[in-house]
């Protein structure tokens, strides 16, 4: 990785760990006691719409108009962009769950397999995406950005 998109491959980083918390909750799930299951049910929500929502949301408008730029496409993002769609889809998803969950104050047998299968979706969409841009996104923005412009980039996306 480039000095240059060291800040956002940083970034990335430190949200791996989220990530993986994703799968561990999955892998819990039916296994360890409601009251546990439910708090790591809502970190993981938390992260989501705290964390990771805005970090799409600030990439779809700062980031990919400038991979699409330098691959002379303005369709070139559409995949990512498509992959924000569907973290957002299954956030949403987690989201109605929890709340289903928290009302029936009991895990059961449908409400398990459907916590798993959107868990395991979050965990495998968001790092192929995160693992996309790792290996295409951030080597052509260090190769095709400007020092200036890759500054003015992370200070629209907040990212130091």
């Amino acid at each position: 990785m480039s000095d240059l998109m060291r800040p956002l491959h940083e970034e990335h980083q430190l949200l791996l760990p989220y990530i993986e918390e994703l799968r561990r909750t999955a892998d819990d799930v039916g296994m360890i006691p409601d009251g546990e299951l439910e708090v790591s049910i809502e970190a993981c929500r938390m992260f989501i719409f705290d964390r990771l929502v805005p970090h799409s949301e600030i990439e779809t408008t700062v980031m990919y108009p400038l991979v699409a730029r330098l691959m002379g496409n303005p369709h070139s993002t559409d995949t990512m962009k498509r992959d924000h769609e569907e973290i957002m889809r299954l956030a949403d998803e987690l989201e109605a769950l929890s709340n289903e969950f928290h009302r029936a104050k009991k895990l059961d047998e449908e409400l398990a397999v459907s916590f798993r299968r959107v868990l395991y979706g979050l965990y495998a969409v968001v790092g192929l995406h995160f693992s996309n841009e790792e290996e295409v996104f951030l080597p052509l923005l260090s190769h095709g950005l400007t020092s200036e412009e890759a500054s003015s980039m992370f200070r629209k996306l907040e990212v130091h």
